[in-house]
């Protein structure tokens, strides 16, 4: 661990770095700590209670990539504007 102090110190061109390194051991303890409670909530979204919402929401988006909704919804609105009707019929 003081070899990576040591960097920080050839790249601040000064020993006074204690402070700085503090901030980034916290800040790595907090994003592991983190981590950890990402899968947890990660769990709980695939526990039974939730499987059914989870695979509706991944079902949906994908059935409408692949019968090709997804590009009806955008030029639809293109296509039935170049569609002009005459005002005499």
């Amino acid at each position: 661990m003081r070899m990576r102090a040591q960097v920080l110190v050839r790249m601040r061109g000064t020993e006074n770095v204690g402070a700085e390194w503090a901030d980034i051991c916290a800040a790595v303890e907090e994003v592991k700590a983190h981590e950890v409670q990402f899968w947890k909530s990660l769990a709980v979204l695939f526990s039974p209670r939730f499987w059914k919402l989870a695979l509706a929401s991944v079902a949906i988006p994908l059935f409408q990539q692949f019968t090709g909704m997804n590009a009806i919804m955008f030029y639809g609105a293109l296509f039935l504007s170049s569609l002009v009707v005459p005002a005499s019929c």
